[in-house]
């Protein structure tokens, strides 16, 4: 497991590639539109250079991925929630395409309707498609880091109580935080891209031509700061792990991350970029099938079928479904974070192959970050009896 994680991450940005090459050459064969191929060769070059700048980086990422698949793979119910989860999107995904072709006709025959109440709906209609979306996959997220949180502090759950652990986090997710959640997804995306724009914009006064400007850029980039502390992708990992308001969720988390210093650390999601960059294109490829499909089985009498429609339902599903199911890895990701910042002696004495991983890894990429580990290790050691130890040497090297 822990050979196949060092490559696993290199393996996803490889096959973006390979997928976005495939997606635009099959655009160029097949679709009438520019438009296709287009996008294609655009993810084709952003794949290239983003593998390119984030190379470096990959062993920390791969160390992360590799204590995740480690605690979502000791229950092979975490991967039925999953898939669960992927057929309630589709099913939903299905609903909101037959609908919105519904109002779509409807407004075709009524020409009454004004132009800007059309525009209102089809709004409408996209907002809540992407809160309903975004929801079932919090809804996991925060199911996955109540599991994991159990897997941290009890290694040895056989597998009915790992099942029980399951059933019970799903509970309350669904019972007591699904609020909570609801709430969260619909501003998160949002705050993650304002944040993302806001690092484009940071200034720098010794390198500021216009100190008024500047005045302006940091008054902006300290709103979005100060709402990302609390909208963001590791409130739900609080959520599920500890049970409080999101809000609250947000603020504890990160207080955390203030604490150990991990601000910038966090902030680096590239373990959640590479899965989203492999979602897009296997979208791209849905609908680059979806529209050879179109093409091909068409019948003369059937009406004509725009490629761009073709292209976009394709498009949406196959990125919904994707994204969906590597959200088991990203939000086991979060959680393994959160909960290493929290606890990381419970790690070190319950998992320490997993801590010795995560420990190297995190000194080559980030040096100094995770000393704390073993000054609390030190103290805890002095009051208990000592901890399980794991041999460096026999995986010194693996994420370098």
């Amino acid at each position: 497991m822990t050979v196949l994680t060092k490559h696993l991450i290199r393996m996803a940005l490889g096959l973006a590639t390979i997928i976005s090459f495939l997606w635009s050459m099959l655009g160029v064969i097949r679709s009438p539109h520019y438009f296709v191929p287009g996008t294609g060769l655009f993810m084709f070059g952003l794949s290239i250079a983003y593998t390119l700048s984030v190379w470096d980086k990959i062993p920390f990422a791969s160390a992360n991925l590799h204590t995740a698949l480690q605690a979502t793979g000791s229950s092979l119910t975490v991967l039925g929630v999953a898939f669960a989860t992927q057929i309630v999107a589709l099913i939903c995904t299905i609903i909101y395409v037959f609908a919105s072709t519904g109002v779509y006709d409807h407004f075709q025959i009524t020409n009454s309707v004004d132009t800007r109440l059309r525009v209102a709906v089809y709004i409408g209609f996209g907002l809540s498609y992407y809160w309903t979306i975004q929801t079932m996959g919090n809804v996991m997220q925060v199911c996955i880091a109540s599991y994991i949180n159990c897997w941290w502090f009890r290694p040895n759950l056989n597998s009915s109580e790992r099942l029980k652990a399951i059933g019970e986090s799903l509970n309350r997710v669904v019972i007591y935080s699904f609020g909570s959640v609801c709430f969260g997804s619909l501003f998160v995306g949002l705050t993650n891209i304002l944040h993302k724009l806001g690092e484009n914009i940071r200034p720098n006064r010794e390198e500021a031509a216009m100190q008024s400007l500047v005045v302006v850029q940091e008054w902006i980039v300290s709103w979005v700061d100060s709402v990302f502390s609390i909208f963001h992708k590791f409130a739900f990992s609080y959520v599920g792990m500890y049970g409080y308001d999101f809000l609250e969720a947000g603020k504890k988390a990160n207080t955390l991350f203030q604490k150990r210093g991990w601000g910038e650390i966090v902030a680096d999601d590239l373990l959640g970029n590479i899965m989203l960059l492999l979602s897009i294109v296997i979208g791209g490829m849905c609908g680059c099938l979806s529209v050879i499909i179109d093409h091909s089985q068409r019948a003369p009498s059937t009406p004509k079928i725009s490629s761009m429609v073709s292209f976009s339902i394709g498009f949406v599903v196959g990125l919904v479904l994707s994204n969906m199911l590597f959200s088991v890895i990203t939000s086991s990701a979060n959680a393994v974070v959160v909960c290493f910042a929290g606890s990381p002696v419970e790690f070190q004495r319950n998992h320490p192959e997993c801590s010795h991983v995560m420990r190297e890894a995190w000194r080559k990429s980030w040096p100094g970050f995770v000393d704390f580990v073993e000054k609390e290790g030190q103290r805890s050691s002095s009051k208990s009896p000592g901890h399980p130890k794991f041999k460096r040497e026999s995986l010194e090297s693996l994420f370098v």
